[in-house]
C-alpha cells in the first residue's frame, strides 16, 4: 500500500486502497468458495462434495505456489528472476 500511495503521490487516502483490496479478497471468495462450487452442482455433485472438491484444488495450487516460491528464493538466479517481475 506503500508503494502505491507513493507513486499517486499522495492523492488518494490510504483506506480506499485497502478498501479496493478487500473488496477485491471477498468477491475472489466469493467466487471461489460459493459460485464455482455450482458448477460442480451442475455436474451432478452435492454442493458440500463440491466445496470440498474447490478447497482441495485451492489448497493444492497453494501449495505448488508456495513451493516454487521457497525453492526459487534459494536459487542463485533469485535476483534475475524477482527483477524482471513487474511493480
Amino acid at each position: 500500500m506503500r508503494e502505491r500511495l507513493a507513486a499517486e503521490g499522495g492523492q488518494v487516502p490510504w483506506w480506499r486502497h485497502a478498501g479496493r483490496f478487500y473488496l477485491a479478497c471477498l468477491a475472489l471468495g466469493y467466487l471461489l468458495f460459493q459460485v464455482w462450487p455450482l458448477a460442480f452442482v451442475l455436474a451432478g455433485c452435492g454442493f458440500v462434495e463440491s466445496a470440498m472438491l474447490v478447497t482441495a484444488a485451492v489448497n493444492i495450487h497453494h501449495f505448488i505456489v508456495d513451493a516454487f516460491i521457497w525453492k526459487l528464493r534459494r536459487d542463485r538466479n533469485y535476483k534475475v528472476v524477482s527483477a524482471l517481475a513487474p511493480a
